[in-house]
């Protein structure tokens, strides 16, 4: 089951960076969140389901295009998702769900943490780019494709 939410998640995590167009909410009835970030005086406002909420700082910083904002948040800061999903998938937690992401690294050569699910940060976060720039976790596989720095 990890390996294909690893396998959709990057399909997914690629086809956005590379196609960056304006998720409909409506579009998707299924949606229980959606945080959009480009009101940058309420960046942990929610579009669909609860607002963020920080753990630290953030900053509002520019999206892939004027009408579209980011947010930058740094090493030990977080936010926290209360999404009211039932558990599923066998046993007592979310097992089963599917996170659309938008990134922007500064450089290859290093790990980056899209995100970790354990409060106290005191295990393996969920998916990372790798140094190598491939998206994934090495218990569950890698992607075969690999990201590039590029000037805009």
């Amino acid at each position: 089951m990890k390996t294909i939410l690893s396998l959709f998640i990057s399909i997914i995590i690629l086809y956005i960076s590379i196609k960056a167009q304006t998720i409909d909410p409506s579009e998707w009835p299924g949606m229980v969140g959606y945080w959009n970030f480009d009101d940058s005086l309420y960046l942990t406002h929610a579009e669909v389901g609860n607002d963020l909420v920080l753990g630290g700082t953030d900053l509002a910083v520019p999206g892939p295009s004027p009408e579209d904002g980011a947010t930058r948040i740094g090493v030990n800061d977080y936010y926290t998702c209360t999404h009211e999903i039932d558990p599923n998938g066998g046993g007592s937690y979310v097992n089963e769900y599917t996170l659309v992401v938008d990134f922007k690294i500064p450089e290859t050569g290093q790990y980056y943490c899209f995100y970790q699910t354990n409060m106290t940060n005191s295990n393996d976060g969920e998916v990372f780019i790798n140094p190598a720039g491939h998206v994934g976790i090495t218990e569950t596989g890698l992607s075969r494709n690999f990201l590039f720095t590029r000037s805009l």
